[in-house]
């Protein structure tokens, strides 16, 4: 009898092994798609911590990433911003006006800028900042609030100081030429003092 022509059907056994090998080699894969995958997000990660300004990353209210600058101004590492709501950094009396910034941004309004905000320290001190927003999509497509934050206290301070020296100097100014009259004109002076009544017998 002929033989049949073409490849012989494999038998069961030979057939597993083939499936097992073609199983370990897309479980392979997969090993290395996943280690390229976790050194972009430690790539990205590392990039994000080492920003000179605060940042954070905020998914529903909630602090998903924090960098070390922000750990510094508010005195909380990174972990413990990590397991906090973002209301609960904010002062109360910017929380109703992030509030209003946040739904704008969820619903699509492209007006992102800058916008006063205050925090709150690790001390329960206020910082007076500006905070930049943008909304995109990270991790899976999710939602995303990047806020980068600068740090006013020291502008405001610099700001009272020199209106404080400003203020200063106009008063001095004022004495110095109220003085320069005075001297300028002594008659005017001397004929105020004839002109005072005379007190009367004591």
């Amino acid at each position: 009898m002929n033989e049949v022509q073409g490849q012989k059907p494999m038998r069961w056994g030979a057939r597993l092994r083939e499936e097992n090998r073609r199983l370990r080699e897309k479980i392979d894969t997969l090993k290395k798609e996943r280690h390229r995958l976790e050194k972009v997000i430690q790539n990205r990660s590392k990039l994000f911590h080492e920003l000179p300004e605060p940042a954070l990353l905020v998914q529903k209210d909630k602090i998903i990433m924090a960098n070390e600058a922000i750990s510094r101004l508010l005195g909380f590492t990174s972990d413990e911003l990590e397991a906090m709501g973002i209301y609960e950094i904010i002062h109360p009396g910017s929380r109703a006006h992030l509030a209003a910034v946040h739904r704008a941004l969820v619903v699509g309004d492209p007006a992102q800028g800058l916008h006063d905000v205050s925090l709150n320290d690790r001390s329960g001190g206020e910082i007076i900042c500006d905070i930049h927003l943008r909304k995109f999509r990270y991790e899976q497509g999710r939602t995303t609030l990047l806020m980068h934050i600068h740090d006013l206290t020291e502008r405001q301070k610099w700001e009272q100081d020199r209106c404080e020296t400003l203020k200063r100097e106009a008063i001095e100014r004022m004495g110095t030429h109220f003085m320069k009259t005075l001297k300028d004109c002594p008659h005017h002076l001397k004929t105020g003092i004839d002109e005072m009544p005379s007190p009367g017998p004591l």
